[in-house]
This record gives C-alpha cells, sequence and structure tokens, in this order.
C-alpha cells in the first residue's frame, strides 16, 4: 500500500478554492492513482472519467489545468509538481525491494 501525501492546507488553499470542491475531489482522486501506479503523476487522458463518478470529468480537468493544480502534457495530465511532495516510483520500488530484503532475512523495521 501506498499513501498520496496531502497538505493539510489542501482545502482552502486558493487555487483549489477557485477550482471548487468537485474539481478538488479529482484533484485527491487523480493523486491517488497517480500513487497506487506509481505513475510519477501522470494521470492519462482516458483515465480521467474512471477516477470519480463526477460529472464532466474533462471540463473539471480543464479547470485544475487553469488553476495550476494539473499540467498538460502532450494528451494525458501531470499533478503539478508531484515529485517535490511524493516519492518518485524508483524511490518506493527502492524501498519496497530493502523491506522484502529485511523480511527475507527475518528483520523488521
Amino acid at each position: 500500500m501506498s499513501w498520496f501525501k496531502m497538505d493539510d492546507q489542501f482545502p482552502t488553499h486558493p487555487k483549489v478554492m477557485r477550482a471548487g470542491p468537485a474539481a478538488a475531489w479529482l484533484y485527491i482522486a487523480g493523486g491517488c492513482y497517480c500513487t497506487r501506479h506509481l505513475t510519477d503523476g501522470l494521470i492519462p487522458r482516458v483515465v480521467v472519467p474512471t477516477l470519480t463518478i463526477l460529472p464532466k470529468p474533462y471540463a473539471l480537468a480543464a479547470v485544475l489545468v487553469a488553476e495550476n493544480l494539473w499540467n498538460e502534457h502532450g494528451d494525458d495530465y501531470l499533478v503539478h509538481d508531484y515529485l517535490e511532495f511524493q516519492p518518485s516510483r524508483e524511490q518506493v520500488e527502492k524501498q519496497r525491494e530493502e523491506a522484502r530484503e529485511r523480511r527475507a532475512k527475518g528483520g523488521r523495521r
């Protein structure tokens, strides 16, 4: 299991407040997707409608882009500054491998 780190000021950040609650929920769901699938912040465009049950997901994605919470990346999206606050795929895989090695040796962290 992995964790998507959220700043406790996220709900009241001006960008988020301007984006509105539906777009904020899409942002959170997108961040969880990135963390779960180790995409380093990349959200494929085709995935956007599957992230939530909210109507008009691409319109909400456009709001996130307008507020600089997501960036357009070709046909896809990137969570703005994702790797500044979340561990990269490489870091997560290294941590998981180290944990497997510790367990194999009988050690616990």
